[in-house]
């Protein structure tokens, strides 16, 4: 999964959430590597019915003062995905 951050300085802190139930939300660590930054974490999400959920992932820039601002979102159809998966 990409979400472009080309555009990005690379002074950026960042972190990501996801979730596939809001009541669910994790996030991962906050990455000082900017537009570079990558995570090698893995998350638990417990499915109840895969083929009615969607994975979200937002890419958030990490502000010391003040509140976290949103710089992208990525969803994935689960259906689409095993679709894929199984092609």
């Amino acid at each position: 999964m990409c979400i472009d951050v080309s555009y990005l300085p690379s002074v950026l802190l960042l972190s990501c959430r996801l979730w596939l139930r809001p009541t669910q939300k994790r996030q991962t660590s906050i990455q000082p590597q900017g537009k570079h930054a990558t995570w090698n974490e893995s998350f638990h999400l417990p499915v109840e019915v895969v083929t009615q959920q969607k994975l979200v992932v937002v890419l958030l820039d990490h502000d010391t003062i003040g509140s976290d601002d949103e710089l992208g979102r990525l969803v994935v159809d689960m259906n689409a995905y095993i679709a894929w998966y199984k092609a």
